[in-house]
């Protein structure tokens, strides 16, 4: 937490092994434990470490060639600069990043037949690898993740897609208090090495973070939404895809349009062919004495609960002696239930005076009901006879059917209005709400069907998985011990206090969510330039200078050589925030270009290499291993962006590895065998197994098997490695 310095470089005794400022880092903690640095790499290996950290991949045959011939001093300067400038870095250092940012294409578990794949998730990826290629500053790179829709982005609208470090995290079900807390902890892990996200229910039990932090963040998320209409990119697809992309998605949005209006006319009717059951429901859940009862009602006879309380509220209105279609109902209903046949005949023989009556009403009652039930029966055939005629009416076979409003019998059309009134009892506005199960599930798998064409038809224009601020933002209160159903004090949306002096202050312009970016992606902020200097000498080295790269809390290690760390950010950012500047600085250096040869001394005194007096090995990642099995078989596919490919199924895809699926809930077997970062949370750094299965993967794989047989058709002449001693003497 404290301000990041620029210590001067340290003297030394050995002035001739160093190269760079770094090396003076390095050498005076190696001179004070009387360790001395290990000889440098031969060129080979110095130009295979180099282009696999920097690209991913092995060197070319010409490449090696060319790099023993050259003789310059400047020869493997170089041979940085070109790596740099391929297309090949952003893809590598790209992958490192999606790691942090736990990049998936798919939303993890869901219920029901939700689509499980982000539509839009490759724009964020293809975004990592672009900015990485064009080494866009690194303060600007995290503004536009965290608030890319709050800036003037002019007409290049493709930065909007950083915002899928936000929002390509697990779903969580829908529950959007966890889904906030998962972003929380992708930026404060990702961006700042602090875990934050451990204030959810307490105060940080290590770290000067209250819990009252971790809810003003709440607050600032919380106020952001993901939009229906997802923004465009302006990245045209081609012309042919894109008209065959509108097609299908018009067939089928047409087939979810069709099934809805099918299922909710079929609804709608029968709520109106049971109109009868519907007002004896009615009447008999106002007689209840406890009327928290009347749901139950409604159920156990089939009926939905609202449309009961509809028909309720529109018996109140037409409650009159005088109406034409219900007076008799009002007039049987207030009879006692004893002795009701009887009285039932008076009131029968009664209607025949009242002029007003509908006469098909009427006609319904020419003899007494024996109950309150029949009475309800008899509207119940009344109404279902008018909806049987107006469906009839308005049967495609109708040819007329287009002009149809109304019935032409007077008394059945003002029977058809009770029933087709905008405020009829039947005539509910959200029908889905009352579909049955199969038919929810059929409406999903339908709407999945849509959503699944923009996630994998190639003419589907590019969008961002973007996030927008709330019209109103509010702030949050804090969850007593993380329980929403138990709010505290409300907090300001508002920067972590450790980081923000002695007067934090509130975020004013919208959610805050540019506001917090503006704070992380600070100079004066004195952990954001140190994680990401920390983690990317991780990935040259194998370890990082402190060894918890996303957590610097005071738990956390000692850096081996904090003023090291001090200085390479204090340069970082006085010298643009540019990563490819802070590559080459450190893999210009005598450490980085040391061999990894054993010593006993120096291994008996620092057995760790912590002070790092050889090279640090290296296992290749499972990406590096793939790429470079099609790399050496003249097999790699080097087109770049789009769609995520299926890596694992036949036949198999020759496209690099970082343009992958990645399915967070069911990834494939071969990516756990060689330790791919787990896509549910940010991920730190790759963890390194040794396990039978990746043996026989090498050996029995269809894939490796393929790649194999395209390195035996290769021209045996280009395979021809020379022989003997090189110019290293190795």
């Amino acid at each position: 937490f404290l301000p990041i310095q620029n210590p001067p470089p340290p003297k030394v005794k050995d002035r001739s092994w160093p190269k760079t400022a770094i090396d003076n880092f390095i050498l005076a903690k190696l001179e004070a434990k009387d360790i001395r640095p290990s000889a440098p790499a031969d060129k080979r290996t110095l130009l295979r470490r180099a282009t696999f950290d920097l690209t991913g991949l092995p060197p070319t045959v010409e490449e090696v060639e060319k790099f023993l011939q050259d003789k310059s001093p400047d020869a493997f300067a170089k041979v940085v600069d070109r790596l740099l400038a391929s297309p090949r870095y952003g893809e590598r250092w790209g992958r490192h990043w999606l790691d942090v940012a736990r990049y998936a294409d798919t939303k993890g578990y869901l219920a029901g037949n939700q689509e499980r794949k982000f539509a839009y998730s490759y724009t964020y990826r293809d975004y990592v690898i672009r900015a990485f290629n064009e080494d866009l500053p690194y303060d600007q790179f995290l503004v536009q993740q965290i608030a890319a829709d709050r800036l003037d982005l002019g007409e290049d609208k493709r930065a909007l897609a950083a915002l899928g470090f936000l929002t390509l995290g697990r779903q969580f079900l829908g529950n959007i208090n966890d889904i906030t807390d998962d972003r929380i902890d992708v930026v404060t892990r990702g961006t700042l090495a602090l875990t934050v996200a451990c204030a959810r229910c307490h105060d940080h039990k290590f770290d000067p973070i209250p819990t009252k932090d971790y809810y003003s963040l709440f607050g600032v998320f919380a106020s952001s939404h993901e939009p229906e209409e997802k923004p465009l990119l302006g990245i045209s697809p081609p012309e042919k895809l894109h008209a065959e992309y509108l097609a299908e998605k018009s067939k089928r949005e047409d087939a979810v349009k069709t099934f809805r209006e099918q299922k909710s006319e079929e609804i709608l009717s029968k709520l109106r062919m049971n109109a009868g059951d519907y007002m004896l429901a009615a009447l008999e859940s106002q007689r209840l004495a406890d009327k928290s009862k009347s749901e139950n009602l409604a159920r156990e006879r089939k009926l939905d609960p609202g449309v009961v309380q509809r028909w309720v509220a529109s018996l109140a209105n037409w409650s009159n002696a005088t109406n034409p279609i219900f007076a008799p109902w009002f007039a049987f209903a207030a009879l006692p239930e004893t002795n009701f046949a009887a009285q039932a005949r008076e009131i029968t023989e009664s209607l025949t005076a009242k002029p007003f009556l509908n006469p098909i009403v009427l006609d319904a009652f020419t003899n007494a009901p024996a109950s309150l039930r029949e009475v309800s029966e008899r509207y119940g055939r009344i109404f279902a006879e008018t909806e049987k005629l107006w469906r009839e009416t308005l049967a495609p076979t109708n040819s007329s059917a287009s002009a149809v409003t109304s019935l032409a019998d007077a008394p059945r059309e003002s029977l058809r209005a009770v029933l087709y009134a905008a405020d009829a009892p039947p005539n509910l506005s959200n029908v889905e709400g009352i579909f049955d199960v199969p038919s929810i599930e059929r409406l999903r798998e339908l709407r999945r069907q849509v959503a699944e064409l923009d996630a994998v038809h190639a003419g589907a224009p590019a969008r961002a998985m973007a996030l927008v601020d709330n019209a109103k933002p509010n702030n949050a209160q804090v969850f007593i011990r993380g329980n929403p159903g138990n709010r505290g004090a409300e907090v300001p949306r508002q920067f972590l206090s450790v980081l923000s002096g002695d007067n934090p202050k509130p975020f004013e312009k919208g959610s805050g969510r540019l506001e917090l970016a503006q704070a992380i992606a600070n100079k004066e902020n004195p952990l954001t330039a140190r994680v990401m200097v920390n983690r990317v000498w991780l990935h040259h080295f194998g370890k990082g200078l402190a060894e918890t790269p996303s957590d610097f809390g005071v738990r956390s290690e000692r850096p081996s050589h904090p003023e090291l760390l001090g200085f390479l950010s204090w340069n970082f950012m006085e010298r643009g925030w540019s990563l490819k500047k802070l590559h080459r600085d450190i893999m210009l250096s005598s450490v980085y270009r040391q061999s990894s040869d054993d010593n006993p001394h120096s291994a008996k005194l620092d057995p760790e290499n912590r002070l790092l007096w050889k090279m640090n090995r290296q296992r290749l990642d499972f990406e590096e291993l793939r790429d470079s099995l099609l790399a050496v078989a003249e097999k790699l596919d080097t087109t770049a962006g789009g769609h995520s490919v299926d890596l694992v199924s036949e036949p198999f895809s020759n496209r690099r590895s970082v343009y992958g699926f990645i399915d967070r809930q069911n990834l494939p077997g071969i990516f756990r065998t060689f330790d791919f970062a787990n896509p549910d949370t940010s991920s730190s750094h790759r963890f390194f197994t040794t396990v039978p299965q990746q043996a026989l993967f090498l050996l029995n794989n269809g894939f490796v098997i393929q790649q194999a047989k395209g390195l035996t058709a290769r021209d045996q002449e280009a395979l021809a490695l020379p022989r003997g001693r090189n110019d290293t003497g190795a």
